[in-house]
């Protein structure tokens, strides 16, 4: 099965703690992005070719020595092998992720009270968004060598 991947860098601001950051990633940004396309069919009706209302969110931290805190915030979503079959479906594909992993971090204020962007402003600087459309199949078993 295919998986696309949307990718969100961010830098902590000066005197924010990284649980608060985190709180606030959980209980505000990840739930509406769940909500956008569970429940408003006018902005999930077109987003049919990643099963974006299963993605799968991973927040991950990184503390180097004297700079502030960075985050990863990694959006998976699974995408059957029939819509990734043809250079146009790989395509429509890439265009619709790149659409949701760059977009969406202002998209939520359509429906939602507050867009990612906003809530996270005060918090956190948004370094960077890219996505990636991954077809390979995972290899989960060992080195038979």
């Amino acid at each position: 099965m295919a998986r696309v991947i949307g990718i969100h860098r961010f830098a902590l601001k000066p005197g924010v703690k990284s649980a608060d950051f985190e709180t606030i990633m959980r209980e505000r940004v990840l739930k509406d992005f769940t909500a956008v396309f569970h429940f408003d069919r006018r902005l999930s009706h077109g987003f049919t070719r990643a099963r974006w209302g299963s993605a799968r969110h991973l927040l991950f931290q990184s503390n180097e020595p004297g700079k502030e805190a960075e985050y990863i915030w990694l959006m998976e979503a699974d995408v059957d092998d029939d819509k990734v079959a043809t250079d146009e479906d790989r395509e429509k594909t890439r265009k619709e992720s790149d659409f949701i992993a760059k977009e969406y971090y202002d998209l939520t204020g359509v429906i939602l009270p507050g867009r990612a962007s906003t809530v996270l402003a005060p918090f956190a600087t948004h370094l960077s968004a890219e996505s990636f459309l991954d077809t390979s199949p995972l290899d989960t078993a060992p080195d038979s060598a």
